[in-house]
């Protein structure tokens, strides 16, 4: 591990994959289960790695450190909130299980561009003018504003960057950022 990450790394692989039909976290890209591959890229630039689920998820988590969502069934928002409040003052890089094509220069370019005054370092892909909230550095400073969103009712990341400082990271290729959740999203891996 050479940790380049002054935070910690959240995997968010606690969703219930109702599109998918099946645990997400334990699918496999390359004969490699997407929670080891996003585990083992967190786990390269970051000195820490959680895996952020329910208290009923299924799956094996090859004895990962847990975090357990402080509000359950509400998507990433859950783990992101769950994590800035088991680790107040730290910075979070979030990724969610579900992104099989991101790589560790991805993750690096997002980490290099970050800005630790603002609230969020997010990419941003100018091909379909898109954020990208589910692989991204969140800073503490955006906890108080995610909580006052999961009190509205707001569970949608992207929802939530309007009301955050956020440094873009453009990227060129959407593909690395896609996330898959549904059978159809698996033809070509």
């Amino acid at each position: 591990m050479n940790a380049t990450f002054d935070g910690v790394g959240i995997v968010a692989a606690g969703g219930l994959s109702r599109r998918m039909g099946t645990n997400k976290a334990m699918l496999q890209r390359h004969g490699t289960k997407w929670i080891d591959h996003a585990h083992d890229l967190l786990s390269s630039i970051c000195g820490e790695v959680l895996i952020s689920c329910g208290k009923d998820h299924p799956g094996d988590f090859n004895n990962y450190p847990l975090l357990i969502d402080r509000h359950p069934n509400i998507g990433p928002i859950a783990a992101l909130d769950s994590a800035l409040h088991r680790r107040p003052g730290c910075p979070i890089f979030l990724l969610a299980v579900d992104m099989p094509y991101v790589d560790k220069s991805l993750l690096s370019m997002i980490s290099r561009n970050r800005n630790a005054l603002k609230d969020a370092t997010v990419p941003f892909t100018k091909e379909d003018d898109r954020w990208h909230p589910l692989c991204a550095i969140y800073e503490p400073s955006c906890h108080n504003t995610l909580q006052d969103q999961i009190d509205a009712g707001i569970y949608a990341l992207w929802r939530c960057l309007s009301k955050l400082d956020v440094v873009p990271v453009f990227v060129d290729d959407g593909l690395s950022l896609l996330n898959v959740n549904t059978p159809e999203g698996l033809e070509g891996l």
